[in-house]
């Protein structure tokens, strides 16, 4: 995500390569980047021509093409809570909605249960936590 992309007055927080989940569980619909502002989570998924070789990461990319996947982010003072589930999901409860699962991903190829990815989704857990108080105390 390039930097034009932020909204005024946004700064990046984090970014972790991360996969949205079929509800709650390990299998993933779309794979991207999850990156985290002071204001926003955005969900950037893999485009077809993004850098990164391999099979799986081109049928990512090619599966987000033919679902016409954007793009999307959610307000971090609409998240009313972060969840570690499972050694790879982060479990957001949203305000007004249903719960929003992502699959945090370790570097290299691993299953999307294996206790690889847990480092990564405690600190997703842990900057988004830090975030979202943070957004909450600025906005009351």
């Amino acid at each position: 995500m390039a930097n034009q992309s932020l909204w005024n007055g946004e700064n990046l927080l984090g970014s972790w390569k991360a996969s949205i989940a079929v509800g709650d569980s390990v299998v993933t619909r779309n794979s991207g980047k999850l990156l985290l502002t002071n204001q926003r989570l955005i969900f950037d998924p893999f485009k077809l021509f993004d850098a990164g070789n391999g099979i799986l990461g081109t049928s990512f990319k090619i599966t987000n093409v033919i679902l016409s996947v954007d793009a999307n982010f959610t307000l971090l003072r609409d998240i009313n809570s972060v969840q570690p589930s499972g050694n790879s999901r982060v479990e957001l409860g949203i305000a007004g909605g249903k719960p929003r699962y992502y699959l945090m991903a370790a570097p290299g190829m691993h299953r999307p249960w294996s206790s690889r990815h847990s480092e990564v989704r405690d600190d997703a857990v842990q900057r988004i936590s830090e975030a979202v108080a943070n957004a909450r105390s600025i906005s009351e």
